[in-house]
């Protein structure tokens, strides 16, 4: 069973709604899921600046249970866990998906630009970079009812696109998804400027025979790819590369810049 171990941070934006409700939806019969909301100290509670810590520790811990019960009324009583921690947010559940053998990581994405999320760090952001199991960034689905329909996915041969195709074949089998399989041979480009394609042909075309060969750069085949087909979801491969050194990536910059959900499968 692929994902046989998911963890869902829910915070109550619309995002992360969306990250709960897909995960659910897509989560295979019989998957456990974490349901993880996070008690930051340090973050202001709005309306309660003025009264005592003790209130505003009240009022986080009501919220967070009144979040995690929402969230878990979408899964089956006995596959679901909830869990409110206090910290970080980004540490915390990147912590938690290591004790507790997390295999996916589910969060809602939200609307900053790539390089601003990254400096504020926000949590998706952080995540991404920072953690070793496959993770998927939600957005709001444009047709709730009918997710998902249509799903891209990045192919170039590799084992990393490779282990990402046989998610999206999973997807295919349970939901009769229309698969978009997408090969770009243009040049990469990152922070650290231009880099090769990096791109076995022939193992993907292997794979996917029925795949859009596209001479862009691999981000912009896949974000264009996506926006032209209305796709629900993008599947991409990662290399592993975590911290500053994914920074440029394909999978980090495809994550900012789709205009869907996105799954980034990690070995």
């Amino acid at each position: 069973m692929i994902f046989a171990k998911q963890m869902c941070g829910v915070d109550g934006s619309p995002t992360s709604d969306a990250a709960a409700e897909q995960a659910a939806h897509l989560a295979n019969p019989g998957a456990e899921v974490l349901l993880v909301t996070v008690l930051d100290p340090w973050n202001p509670v709005a309306g309660l600046e003025n009264e005592s810590a003790e209130t505003r520790d009240e009022f986080r811990k009501q919220e967070s249970e009144r979040i995690l019960n929402a969230a878990a009324a979408r899964w089956p009583p006995s596959r679901v866990r909830t869990l409110a921690i206090d910290g970080w947010a980004p540490r915390a559940l990147i912590d938690q998906a290591r004790e507790q053998g997390i295999e996916l990581i589910c969060l809602g994405m939200h609307g900053r630009r790539r390089s601003t999320a990254y400096v504020l760090g926000s949590v998706a952001t952080t995540v991404l970079h920072e953690a070793k199991c496959s993770v998927y960034l939600a957005r709001v689905a444009h047709d709730r009812d009918r997710f998902p329909r249509t799903v891209v996915i990045g192919q170039d041969g590799s084992a990393d696109a490779l282990r990402a195709a046989a998610v999206a074949a999973e997807l295919v089998e349970r939901f009769g998804v229309e698969l978009r399989p997408v090969i770009a041979t243009g040049a990469r480009r990152g922070v650290l400027g231009r880099g090769s394609a990096n791109v076995d042909l022939d193992a993907a075309r292997a794979a996917f025979p029925q795949a859009v060969v596209d001479t862009r750069a691999p981000v912009e085949a896949l974000v264009s790819a996506a926006s032209e087909c209305d796709a629900d979801i993008l599947i991409v491969g990662a290399r592993g590369l975590r911290g500053l050194r994914a920074m440029g990536s394909v999978s980090e910059r495809v994550a900012h810049e789709a205009p869907c959900s996105v799954l980034v499968v990690r070995p």
